[in-house]
């Protein structure tokens, strides 16, 4: 909401998420920890990353060649 846009610009949000004072200020982590399903090396993100772009450059070079 926008009441938690402004609240987030002050107080300790503010200085530990935007101004970078950790000491005195609030941070956030682990919000998305449930998300997690598995965890991966950084070979198996990187291969995984790079086939999905593959497929997907590989996707807009059809796409051009039906809209040329």
């Amino acid at each position: 909401t926008e009441a938690d846009l402004i609240d987030f610009g002050s107080g300790k949000m503010r200085l530990g998420a935007i101004e970078g004072d950790v000491e005195n200020g609030s941070l956030m982590c682990g919000q998305i920890a449930g998300l997690i399903g598995e965890v991966k090396t950084c070979r198996q993100i990187v291969e995984e990353t790079v086939a999905q772009a593959e497929e997907i450059i590989g996707g807009m070079a059809g796409y051009v060649r039906r809209n040329a």
